[in-house]
């Protein structure tokens, strides 16, 4: 006989014995057998109570039922408040199954196996991302058109690529799809599935400017706007001022490293007078700290170089030194050091200075280029109006001091350390020209969206909680595996996690996550098949002689 906590689950009382369909009375029929489950606060046995309604014409009087809430999803031993924790902790808390098996025994004493909390998120996985399919369906079918956001992640060199579709009026993923190869068809199909499933017209694009997407673009949508990315563009005119800007740091840390008080042996003494015998890097320790100091500035991206920064510093601390040698003994020992090592510093200042005023002007002009980007003009023409005389300057600047004097003659170069600024200011023209077209377009758009910055983002984010759950730092597989459910998760926002997961109970449909656990599964052996733990080997040659039954692939 059993001794747990028995519930007797009857007729609602709210429904007064009612029929919930035709409001005809119902009739007792029998109880369920004794169900046991285990809670979040024990574990308890369920009597559930049976009836019929006594309208022979009510499709209640065919089966019995009870239309009193569940305590468990179907054919689950956990009740839906362990469930609900579970997706909690996972979701919006973003923490992994052993993290979650710790929590709940400590809070709860509940013993749960971590492959057991690990398939609940699965299942919890594929229930939300059928929640935010439908929710994202409905909202943007009711638009009637899409903005559409495209851009792709490789997770691991060679391997298929993950694409993400995003609508940018709606802020929902309208598909996720893992492509061996995503030329300009290839993603022209996609966009025609996404109008055909959401029954849209697309009005627009918004991308990095890849040229699978331009040519995409440019030979199914010519007549549509195509965004791009303002970010990437800047991005683009700051690698080439960062890599130089970075050579001056390191010639500047390069010399730091190189004084005398720095690289002194660490056993070396001397006798200083009015002192007496020292070990003279620990005599010097202060001052080798400051200047190790002075070389470890940080930039901001969009907005500071270290290299400058640090060139003034160094100047500055140079000045300092001298100032004090100005007030000692000139035949000091401590002096004839100091001064040697303000002389270096300045012959070092003396041979950067061009490269640091040449930064100086390069960061001034990208200020200038940022600014008039982000200044609203109030039309496509306009706002390229007031940007386009920037670049000719540049260029009218660029023809005088360099050799090229034909923007046709200008070629693509990757940023480098010892680039001019000229060459610099060249590769600045050729970027304006090659993004120009693109750059304001969002003017025809119903959204002002410059940018798909956040794409890349989400792409962060999602690798992040990766990192997290797998505890490695290779996750390429469970990028093409989970990617879908975390990308779309992540759109959704948490808020609207929430709410999902407090109507898991009255939502949940066992035949549809019966069917994404089976894609998910699908996911996991096609990921296997390319490990090489799973090499054919000696069986696979003797396939070729008829000697081993062929076995199916998948299988």
């Amino acid at each position: 006989m059993s001794i747990l906590p028995q519930i007797v689950t009857k007729y609602p009382e709210s429904f007064h014995s009612r029929c919930v369909l035709c409001q005809s009375p119902v009739k007792y029929l029998y109880p369920s057998n004794p169900r046991i489950f285990r809670d979040l606060h024990g574990a308890f046995e369920e009597v559930r109570h049976f009836y019929l309604c006594t309208n022979v014409g009510c499709v209640n009087s065919q089966k019995p039922f009870n239309p009193s809430p569940h305590y468990a999803l179907s054919h689950k031993h956990f009740t839906l408040a362990v469930w609900q924790y579970i997706g909690r902790e996972a979701k919006l808390r973003d923490e992994s199954a052993s993290d979650i098996q710790a929590r709940i025994k400590d809070e709860y004493g509940i013993d749960i196996a971590e492959s057991t909390i690990r398939r609940c998120i699965d299942e919890i996985d594929v229930y939300l991302t059928g929640q935010i399919d439908q929710r994202t369906h409905d909202l943007v079918r009711g638009q009637g058109k899409v903005l559409i956001c495209l851009d792709g992640q490789e997770p691991d060199e060679g391997e298929d690529a993950l694409w993400l579709f995003v609508g940018a009026i709606s802020n929902r993923v309208l598909k996720i799809a893992i492509l061996p190869s995503a030329d300009h068809q290839t993603l022209h199909h996609h966009i025609k599935e996404i109008c055909t499933l959401f029954e849209v017209e697309v009005i627009g694009f918004i991308s990095d400017k890849q040229n699978n997407i331009t040519k995409m673009h440019d030979e199914f949508y010519p007549d549509l706007p195509h965004q791009y990315c303002q970010f990437h563009f800047l991005q683009n005119l700051w690698s080439h001022l960062e890599s130089k800007d970075r050579h001056l740091q390191q010639a500047l840390a390069g010399m730091i490293n190189h004084l005398y008080i720095v690289t002194v042996s660490k056993t070396e003494t001397r006798e200083i007078p009015n002192v007496g015998t020292v070990n003279l890097r620990a005599y010097f320790q202060r001052i080798e700290s400051d200047l190790r100091k002075l070389v470890k500035t940080r930039g901001k991206k969009f907005s500071q170089i270290p290299g400058i920064i640090t060139w003034d510093k160094v100047q500055s601390y140079a000045k300092t030194i001298e100032e004090v040698c100005d007030m000692q003994d000139e035949d000091h020992r401590i002096t004839k050091i100091l001064r040697k090592t303000a002389q270096t510093m300045t012959e070092m200042l003396d041979e950067t200075s061009g490269d640091k005023d040449d930064c100086v002007l390069l960061l001034a002009q990208f200020k200038e280029i940022q600014d008039a980007l982000a200044t609203e003009y109030g039309t496509q023409e306009t706002h390229l109006a007031a940007i386009v005389p920037i670049f000719n300057r540049i260029w009218d600047w660029t023809r005088r001091k360099g050799d090229l004097h034909k923007k046709e003659e200008l070629r693509a170069k990757l940023p480098k350390a010892n680039g001019s600024r000229v060459e610099i200011s060249q590769q600045w023209v050729r970027l304006f020209d090659s993004y120009k077209r693109g750059l304001f377009a969002y003017y025809n758009f119903p959204v002002k969206q410059r940018t798909n910055s956040q794409m890349e983002q989400k792409f962060g984010r999602e690798k992040a909680a990766l990192y997290a759950r797998c505890k490695r730092k290779k996750v390429g597989d469970q990028i093409r595996i989970r990617g879908d459910f975390l990308l779309k998760q992540l759109y959704a926002g948490k808020d609207e996690l929430k709410q999902h997961l407090a109507h898991l109970g009255s939502t949940f449909s066992r035949e549809d996550i019966l069917k994404g656990l089976q894609e998910l599964e699908k996911r996991h052996i096609e990921e296997r098949e390319g490990w090489q733990s799973n090499l054919g080997g000696k069986d696979a040659l003797l396939e070729l002689f008829g000697q081993k039954k062929r076995k199916k692939k998948g299988a």
